[in-house]
């Protein structure tokens, strides 16, 4: 009630069904009723040749801290907190839905690195690509999301892979074997330990025949072992 607000636009998701016919085109039309003509903005055309075909699918989904995070593609996405079936499934979380939105997943690697899976760490959102790990810390205001840390040629495309154990431990199937993400404790930096190192050549002939996308794991409850199978075997770390 102090200090103003900036205005802002409605936004919206307008989806067309079905199978483009050749030359079919759609009008959409935006005006504001209440206001002299001159302020309505315009029409626009859509045809086949200026729009995209590709939808943001989600190929990952986790709960971390009341919110649900998306795997798509360049991006990931998250709902509001409390607030998971408040968003289409297949498109963008609603942005208008306070607290939900998304994150462009950028890194050097350009456009071969996507977004694949999460994990957490040290209170912190690991988001996992197929190059990338990035370190997150999230926040119940969006705006006050922070990319803390960026390593490197690390990743997965195994997205059922990655699981936690504790607070300082991530465990998940690169394209070389069972690797793990660990913290330091002093410094709380993060990086990758080459804890599968004594199967590794084992995971390397299965992934010669088999998928990396296909493998999935678990955290046994009762020993706390990290179980993972690939092509057929399930690999468990023995801790004890």
């Amino acid at each position: 009630g102090v200090d103003g607000e900036a205005p802002y636009g409605q936004k919206g998701i307008v989806q067309f069904a079905g199978t483009w016919l050749a030359g079919e085109w759609w009008q959409v039309k935006f005006e504001t009723t209440g206001v002299p003509d001159e302020f309505w903005t315009g029409v626009g055309y859509l045809t086949k040749s200026t729009i995209t075909d590709e939808l943001l699918v989600p190929t990952a989904c986790y709960t971390y801290q009341k919110r649900v995070y998306l795997a798509m593609g360049s991006q990931f996405n998250f709902s509001a907190i409390d607030d998971e079936t408040g968003a289409p499934q297949f498109t963008l979380f609603e942005i208008q839905n306070p607290g939900a939105g998304f994150v462009l997943f950028t890194s050097q690697y350009g456009n071969q690195d996507v977004c694949k899976a999460f994990t957490q760490l040290q209170g912190r959102l690991a988001v996992i690509g197929g190059f990338t790990v990035q370190l997150w810390t999230v926040s119940a205001n969006p705006e006050d999301f922070a990319l803390n840390q960026i390593l490197d040629n690390a990743g997965t495309e195994a997205v059922e892979s990655p699981q936690n154990i504790g607070d300082y431990d991530a465990f998940y199937l690169d394209r070389t074997g069972v690797r793990n993400l660990k913290t330091h404790m002093d410094t709380l930096n993060s990086y990758v330990d080459d804890l599968g190192i004594a199967i590794d050549a084992l995971v390397q002939e299965k992934l010669l025949t088999f998928a990396l996308s296909s493998a999935c794991s678990v955290v046994d409850p009762i020993q706390k072992s990290y179980w993972i199978y690939v092509g057929g075997t399930i690999y468990v770390l023995s801790r004890y």
